[in-house]
């Protein structure tokens, strides 16, 4: 690296709590050559880290498809998206049978929507969970949607994501699961 060189580095950590969360002091500590020298110096980080909720999958799916205007579907490809688990009503038509038969669990198969139709995650949907579980089981669809190209958009009880695809959405969902019920609401 040379001098005055800028680097990004993305710490993986066990956060606390979900939500903004103040980093402790860092140790930064280089050995050269052979750990013959060592340098080190503690960093207080003037920022905030934001910890998603931990993705759960052990209940049902919180989502509504539903119609309407607006183009963020895929324009009726019918094409293979993905898997999500089986819930209670879906068709057995879509159920993935062959995983079944492996072991991997009953799930259904995902399509690309029709023009118009729109797939919702819905915080109401889960009722009877303690808050903390429905946003990791939103945390989860949010994931997995997101990882199947599939548009969604996400319902919490004072804020509304209007549905999209694509890395910006998939952080901007995964945000506002962070901040739900925290003073201030958004970063």
């Amino acid at each position: 690296m040379e001098t005055g060189e800028e680097k990004t580095v993305w710490l993986n950590l066990a956060l606390p709590r979900r939500g903004p969360v103040r980093p402790q002091r860092l140790r930064v500590e280089s050995r050269y050559p052979l750990g013959l020298l060592r340098a080190w110096s503690l960093v207080a980080l003037e920022h905030h880290c934001l910890a998603w909720p931990r993705p759960r999958e052990d209940a049902p799916s919180p989502w509504d498809g539903s119609g309407g205007s607006g183009g963020t579907g895929r324009h009726g490809s019918e094409a293979f998206q993905g898997l999500r688990a089986y819930v209670l009503g879906d068709s057995l038509r879509q159920v993935d049978w062959k995983g079944y038969a492996r072991g991997r669990g009953m799930n259904t198969k995902l399509f690309d929507a029709e023009e118009g139709e729109r797939l919702w995650l819905g915080y109401d949907r889960l009722e009877g969970l303690p808050e903390e579980q429905r946003l990791a089981l939103l945390c989860h669809w949010v994931l997995l949607l997101s990882e199947a190209g599939q548009p969604f958009g996400l319902r919490l009880p004072a804020m509304e994501l209007a549905p999209g695809s694509g890395d910006e959405h998939r952080l901007r969902a995964l945000d506002l699961l962070a901040l739900h019920g925290n003073e201030g609401g958004q970063r």
